[in-house]
């Protein structure tokens, strides 16, 4: 191709990529407004699960959000610090309290703890590719771990 013909095509394209974005789509927001019992909520925690629901903790609990409509979870506590999803797409929570609960037919099942466990709060949790769980907890957590360990321990040795 000669010179001309060259900057010719490159202006050309220029001028056409001009014309899409001249003609995008401005972004486009709306206010979703949800209320429980006439009060405004608080949202304190979002998670988008693999289907595009999206699970708000607010004040009120847990309610999932499917573009249209909010259903709140039902036995559920405003107490939830972590929300996850496993590879089978089943919801998990985390509380407050250490207790962990698994979301099934928009009702959360308690699974943990056993009353043996300290009461500490799980701050996330993570699975691997065999739903194998861990859990997150916050430093304090740790640190009286080891000095419940500590003093069992010093007992024992004593």
């Amino acid at each position: 191709m000669s010179s001309p013909i060259r900057q010719l095509c490159c202006i050309l394209m220029l001028l056409n990529a001009m014309h899409f974005n001249l003609n995008a789509q401005a972004p486009y927001f709306r206010n979703i407004v949800f209320d429980k019992e006439k009060k405004e909520p608080k949202l304190l925690k979002i998670f988008q699960d693999k289907k595009g629901y999206m699970w708000l903790r607010t004040n009120f609990g847990i309610c999932r959000y499917d573009g249209i409509n909010f259903k709140y979870l039902e036995k559920d506590s405003n107490q939830v610090t972590a929300i996850t999803e496993n590879s089978d797409g089943m919801l998990w929570l985390g509380h407050e309290n250490g207790a962990i609960e698994y979301v099934e037919n928009n009702t959360a099942i308690k699974f943990l703890p056993n009353n043996d466990l300290p009461k500490i709060k799980i701050t996330d949790i993570v699975f691997d590719n065999q739903n194998s769980y861990g859990l997150a907890l916050l430093v304090k957590a740790f640190i009286t771990l080891i000095k419940i360990l500590y003093t069992i321990l010093t007992r024992l040795v004593a």
